[in-house]
């Protein structure tokens, strides 16, 4: 049955592995060995996109934030709850989900000159936005008060929470 479930995303060619890093552990050097593992995997033949996710799709991790977004009312106090992953440029690529409208995460690696931008999923728009285009609008977490991200893309929804879950709004951060 779960064959025939839509989830958003084909796994077909792609592999997964795990990363761990422990949370005292120095992020500078983490961040250098996550950049020089993409720059190998971009290497390999046949391989075209690669990325990382702090979390995969239906992998139980159901993270939910709340954000604002430039002229979006949420709740009547502006706040949003959302699903919410961060992500590199390549991984939704990686993943064959469409892009619905502006343009997938630009790369935010060691010596990037881009700031980091988001990217929302239909639902994101669907539910929040009347589906009005909300490409190039701020979106900022409420934790983080002091960060925001310029909205560059929607993409199509997936099934990230699992395959008996409806999709829900998501914010995919690209750091």
């Amino acid at each position: 049955a779960l064959a025939r479930v839509d989830s958003g995303f084909s796994a077909d060619h792609v592999l997964t592995f795990h990363v761990g890093a422990a949370w005292d552990e120095d992020r500078t050097r983490v961040s250098q060995l996550q950049a020089r593992l993409l720059e190998e995997l971009h290497r390999l033949p046949g391989v075209r996109d690669a990325g990382y996710a702090n979390f995969l799709p239906a992998s139980g991790a159901t993270l939910r934030s709340q954000v604002r977004v430039d002229g979006l009312a949420g709740d009547g106090s502006g706040v949003l709850t959302v699903g919410s992953r961060t992500i590199t440029a390549g991984y939704l690529k990686a993943l064959s989900v469409p892009l619905v409208a502006g343009e997938w995460c630009r790369d935010v690696g060691p010596g990037a000159t881009s700031a980091p931008g988001a990217m929302v999923n239909q639902q994101f728009v669907d539910r929040f936005a009347g589906g009005q285009n909300i490409v190039g609008r701020r979106v900022s977490f409420t934790q983080f008060q002091s960060t925001s991200f310029a909205i560059t893309g929607v993409v199509g929804d997936i099934l990230e929470d699992g395959p008996s879950a409806p999709a829900v709004p998501y914010v995919y951060s690209c750091l």
